[in-house]
């Protein structure tokens, strides 16, 4: 029995060595500046997970931010972000690993994606619903600009 064992060993670890690279797809985020044109200040992006903290990045109008990552095998992956435009500020979960992209904390319509598009306009972050960024009709209001109150 114990040879048995032994000779399976190496089969077993390869296995769950390769185990996470087949079974979990790479996620994508993107964070879009859509506000208008002719304002005069940009978009301040933050943007970070228990792990990695991707930085502070300013983006003028139609620039955006954008990272992949491997989720976790337990379930805990959150990347969270925080968005400052003139006065205003928002922050919000640009993903969490249970509901994936996540739209005010529920699984929207029920769509698992291995792709998050979440934009910045003038009257707060929009969500889209079907992962087509093209598609107008599928943003979807998440999250209004809150004034800041320090000036």
């Amino acid at each position: 029995m114990w040879k048995n064992t032994c000779s399976s060993f190496p089969a077993i670890l390869l296995i769950f060595t390769l185990l996470p690279a087949l079974s979990i797809s790479k996620v994508h985020i993107y964070v879009t500046n859509s506000v208008p044109s002719d304002s005069p200040n940009p978009v301040t992006t933050h943007c970070q997970s228990r792990d990695d903290d991707l930085g502070y990045h300013t983006l003028h109008v139609n620039q955006y931010i954008t990272w992949s990552f491997h989720p976790s095998l337990g379930g805990s992956t959150l990347f969270f972000c925080h968005l400052w435009w003139g006065d205003k500020n928002v922050a919000f979960n640009a993903y969490e690993e249970k509901r994936f992209c996540v739209r005010r904390g529920k699984l929207p319509w029920q769509i698992k994606s291995n792709t998050c598009y979440w934009e910045s306009r003038a009257d707060g972050i929009y969500f889209n619903k079907v992962n087509d960024p093209n598609d107008s009709p599928s943003w979807v209001k998440n999250y209004p600009w809150t004034v800041s109150s320090v000036k």
